[in-house]
């Protein structure tokens, strides 16, 4: 309570503060929160984006902390945003020069097209092998073959449960749910996984020499039968080198798509494939794509002809690489 009756207290002020930037900036670090502060001062940002002193701000808050991965994705997006600061682009690449020895390369990886001489561009396995890295749930190592039905006796011994909440209430948090909560609340019991039967699936990957589930990474050699059921596809979608659109066996339209409850992805490759723009909606009509590759593929409307590419733009608002 003491805790919390202090944090009303300093949002108040900060609330108050934020016409000084300064004193609205030190008031953020009373929290003595890392993620608050770094959550604030980006929102703050998106939403001033011509303020050069907020962005140094953060950019110096960055370089006290030691964050030089941060650091140099910052000095990165301000060098595209404002072109003509010569001063601040000579900066970044002292900054490089001097720091980039911290970093697991020697160069900061950028996704734009056109990198700096001091920069390196961002491929495809750099994204993949960090995404994995990153996989939350990168400690569970599931049997091979893969387990995508529950096995044996998984529903025999289930007990209904007798929560402190109704039951509405309980239905209501599993529709509403996020992919990262409904991963808590399988693991809580099995009564909540057969409320909601929708099993977690980071990354699925196409073709590949066998069939496996690790880490809950699908990757796909019976492209005909995907061994899939209501899954949730939350991170990266790789289907690629199909050899011809004109001779490829498999098609999201008739395999994968009514196999996926939702796809949440934010990294889709995609190549060889006839898509109807409501199936590759489905795929990238989250939102949430960030890193867009298609090639070699047709994507038509209801007329059978071939749709914009500002139509499919549109749904990706957070794109950072597209080609």
């Amino acid at each position: 309570m003491k805790r919390h009756n202090e944090m009303k207290e300093l949002y108040q002020r900060i609330k108050e503060s934020e016409n000084d930037l300064e004193k609205w900036f030190s008031l953020l670090f009373e929290a003595n929160d890392r993620k608050f502060i770094i959550h604030n001062i980006e929102y703050r940002i998106g939403g001033d984006l011509l303020n050069k002193k907020l962005w140094k701000i953060y950019i110096k808050y960055l370089k006290d902390e030691n964050d030089f991965h941060g650091l140099f994705h910052l000095y990165s997006k301000y060098c595209r945003f404002f072109l003509d600061d010569f001063e601040m682009k000579a900066e970044y690449e002292t900054e490089v020069k001097k720091y980039g020895e911290n970093l697991v390369k020697p160069w900061i990886e950028v996704p734009w097209t056109g990198p700096y001489d001091f920069e390196g561009s961002e491929y495809w396995p750099d994204v993949y092998d960090r995404e994995e890295k990153s996989n939350p749930n990168s400690a569970y190592i599931y049997p091979i073959p893969t387990p995508m039905e529950p096995t044996g006796n998984f529903y025999d011994n289930i007990i209904p449960q007798e929560f402190s909440l109704p039951k509405p209430l309980i239905r209501y948090i599993l529709e509403c749910t996020n992919d990262i909560l409904l991963r808590k609340l399988h693991r809580t019991c099995k009564y909540i996984f057969l409320q909601k039967p929708t099993p977690i699936c980071y990354s699925i990957e196409v073709p590949t020499k066998t069939t496996s589930f690790i880490n809950e990474a699908l990757l796909l050699n019976d492209i005909e039968h995907p061994p899939l059921k209501n899954y949730l596809l939350t991170n990266s979608l790789f289907a690629r080198n199909f050899e011809s659109i004109d001779y490829n066996p498999f098609f999201f339209s008739s395999t994968l798509i009514p196999s996926l409850s939702q796809c949440i992805a934010k990294y889709v490759e995609i190549g060889y494939q006839r898509l109807t723009y409501n199936e590759l909606k489905f795929f990238i009509g989250s939102g949430n794509v960030e890193l867009l590759d298609m090639f070699d593929s047709k994507i038509t409307d209801e007329k059978n002809e071939n749709v914009p590419l500002e139509d499919i733009l549109k749904l990706v608002p957070k794109i950072r690489h597209f080609q």
